[in-house]
């Protein structure tokens, strides 16, 4: 091999002011060109999931959550109204049932997502997506949910999780982390930072939830998408769509609720 086989460049990168990635980026010469990329992560940065494990010690850690509850249907609960009056306001059980009379029993087994609007904030307006510096946790303002609404989720609908457009499922200056805890204790997971919360539909959609698989892990950056619109096709004992499911997959409605991590969290 000549000398330039064994050419490599390494270049440490610090992605954002915050540093939640670090990167080593190197690509050799062998003669062909390979890019090989590292990264360091917290597990509770951008878009997320929070396992039970996270605020309950017999949790399921990530690994043990079973894959089945990582497609669910989603519904969403619009508490934009209210939120922009009032930072510290919760999607309440109240909410739940008003919702529930409009479009019917929440689904057993979906993901209930709460649409506050904040995610339109993210990246743009550091203090209006915190409520204050984000360094000080002891002053934080934004919208999440209830813990009786959690639990009322939980015991009564049978949900496998909840998902959020700020940085957690308890509202920003709570102390003692209640809905974490009720959330956890009852093996539901919660998602964090999801974008676009609001562009879902009420009732219909489907959501896909793609978390890194860490053992042991009390959660980890996760890609959510969802998708709604069209009748899925039958592949049946097929091994490729016809094209009548291909034409069905253009038609449908695809989005990503995945922010690209920015902010240092740790909740």
């Amino acid at each position: 091999m000549s000398i330039l086989g064994l050419l490599c460049i390494v270049a440490r990168k610090q992605l954002d002011k915050n540093v939640i990635y670090t990167t080593v980026k190197s690509f050799c010469i062998f003669p062909s060109r390979l890019e090989n990329n590292d990264f360091e992560t917290g597990e509770h940065v951008g878009t997320h999931i929070d396992a039970p494990c996270h605020f309950w010690e017999t949790g399921w850690t990530l690994d043990k959550i079973p894959i089945d509850r990582f497609i669910a249907p989603a519904v969403m609960v619009d508490i934009r109204s209210k939120a922009s009056d009032n930072p510290d306001v919760n999607l309440t059980l109240g909410d739940l049932q008003g919702w529930e009379a409009g479009h019917g029993e929440i689904p057993r087994g979906a993901v209930v997502f709460q649409c506050s609007g904040w995610s339109e904030k993210y990246g743009v307006d550091d203090v209006g997506y915190w409520g204050n510096n984000q360094k000080d946790m002891s002053n934080f303002h934004y919208p999440a949910f209830a813990a009786d609404a959690v639990e009322w989720l939980a015991s009564e609908r049978h949900v496998v999780g909840i998902g959020v457009d700020v940085p957690s499922v308890d509202y920003g200056a709570s102390t003692t982390y209640p809905t974490h805890e009720t959330m956890a204790k009852h093996n539901l997971y919660g998602l964090e930072h999801v974008k676009d919360t609001c562009s879902l539909p009420a009732s219909g959609a489907t959501v896909y939830v793609f978390p890194i698989l860490i053992e042991g892990g009390s959660g980890g950056p996760t890609r959510v998408i969802a998708m709604w619109g069209r009748e899925y096709p039958d592949v049946g004992a097929t091994a490729s769509y016809s094209s009548a499911g291909l034409s069905s997959l253009v038609t449908a409605i695809a989005v990503s609720l995945t922010l690209a991590a920015s902010w240092t969290e740790r909740r």
